[in-house]
């Protein structure tokens, strides 16, 4: 850990509309960690082209890990910024998910933010640097973050990894906050799974989705016409048909993660296996990825 610090360097000034964008999704994403909050941990990795944030919530099922993935631009992040390391300049942090997202939240509002990798009291940390509204110049907030590991790049490639298929199915959504009343009404009626199915329209380019849970007391269902079906970075023709099962507090995380402000969303569905979703981040500056793997809860 000791000799890893050394030889990185990392000071960078926020473009604070960026800054705002990145400290809201990371509020999802800890929003979306469910009890564990308090010790959930995040990975972030930083290169002069990209940035790239990472968050898997554990379970005990091999491959069953609800992952995000939160990809900017390193330029449109930062207005200028030195990242140095012996590892090809790329910086791997990991950090407790709660304090970052409470430290970028504070410096989002601010005029201006520096951020730097530094040392206190003999310990690795973030120091975030920001002057708010109203404040005399001169009189900047000093914030620092500990940070818990600096991982290789093998460690933080096993948090980043969306281990899933080709999907059959890729649809343009109109957001996945559109469900969370829906689900949360199906949680209330005592259901347990919910089950997501897709399936393709006569012309072969939009499709239905429905969205149906039962229980003792009713059954509910909703459906999702003319959605239409983007064939981007997908090899396999789409089948008529696909479908997912998956406990609903696993579709109520996912959507809990994903509550966070895009220019679009594409929602995937991998037959028997995951849901995907994949949004387009305000103004193109990045990507915001999840992947739900069908829970055996």
């Amino acid at each position: 850990f000791v000799s890893l610090f050394a030889v990185m360097k990392l000071k960078a000034t926020f473009k604070q509309d960026s800054l705002l964008l990145l400290s809201k999704a990371t509020t999802s994403i800890s929003q979306g960690s469910g009890n564990n909050i308090g010790g959930a941990r995040c990975t972030w990795e930083l290169c002069p082209a990209t940035v790239t944030l990472a968050h898997r919530v554990s379970s005990a099922v091999a491959g069953d890990d609800l992952v995000t993935n939160v990809m900017l631009h390193t330029s449109d992040l930062f207005m200028e910024s030195k990242i140095e390391s012996k590892n090809a300049n790329r910086i791997n942090l990991q950090l407790p998910l709660q304090g970052f997202a409470e430290a970028l939240k504070a410096s989002s509002q601010a005029l201006s933010t520096v951020l730097r990798l530094t040392k206190r009291d003999g310990a690795a940390m973030l120091a975030f640097e920001y002057t708010m509204p109203g404040v005399a110049a001169g009189s900047a907030i000093q914030q620092f973050l500990p940070v818990e590991a600096i991982l290789t790049d093998e460690q933080a490639a096993v948090i980043r990894e969306l281990s899933v298929p080709e999907p059959e199915f890729q649809l343009y959504f109109p957001g996945v906050h559109v469900l969370k009343s829906m689900v949360d009404r199906m949680k209330s009626l005592g259901a347990h799974h919910v089950r997501v199915k897709v399936q393709k329209g006569p012309e072969g380019d939009k499709a239905t989705m429905e969205v149906a849970c039962e229980s003792g007391q009713a059954q509910v269902a909703t459906k999702f016409p003319n959605l239409a079906i983007t064939m981007e970075q997908k090899a396999l023709p789409c089948p008529d048909f696909a479908e997912v099962v998956m406990p609903i507090s696993r579709l109520q995380s996912l959507i809990g993660v994903c509550s966070v402000g895009v220019q679009r969303t594409v929602l995937c569905v991998a037959q028997g296996r995951a849901l995907l979703v994949y949004m387009g981040l305000s103004h193109g500056v990045g990507t915001f990825m999840c992947v739900a793997p069908v829970s055996t809860e």
